[in-house]
């Protein structure tokens, strides 16, 4: 098979690099082109890559917000915001989650909420 016009673009940082290496190693096998970029958090700008090919993009929730904005290269992005979210998988998923007794809330709605003082707590952000 001809794989001359695709490629995948995928974020190396913040990617597991021994996986990193064996998406690039499959690539190179099939001979489709693998380009490693860098996102940097929170950036509002898609860095520099060949626009040519037709991509196949892989990396964090800002590289696919970033790509979903560019309709010039957004057909090869397999990402949806209220799929790939921590309250859909918890809706979907439940007992079977790591952290099926997580709760989804603002911060305000936690500073509102009665807890003591000493209590602890492990946040991570749904979103960007």
């Amino acid at each position: 098979m001809n794989y001359e016009n695709i490629q995948w673009v995928v974020q190396q940082n913040l990617t597991n690099q021994k996986d990193l290496q064996t998406l690039v190693n499959a690539c190179a096998t099939l001979g489709i082109t693998a380009i490693p970029i860098d996102i940097v958090p929170f950036t509002p700008l898609l860095p520099a890559f060949d626009r040519s090919k037709k991509s196949i993009f892989y990396g964090s929730t800002t590289f696919a917000a970033l790509v979903g904005k560019d309709p010039s290269v957004n057909a090869g992005l397999f990402f949806n915001h209220d799929h790939f979210s921590m309250q859909n998988y918890l809706e979907k998923w439940g007992q079977y989650m790591l952290n099926a007794d997580a709760v989804i809330t603002t911060f305000k709605d936690l500073q509102q909420s009665e807890f003591d003082a000493e209590k602890s707590f492990f946040i991570r952000p749904d979103d960007d």
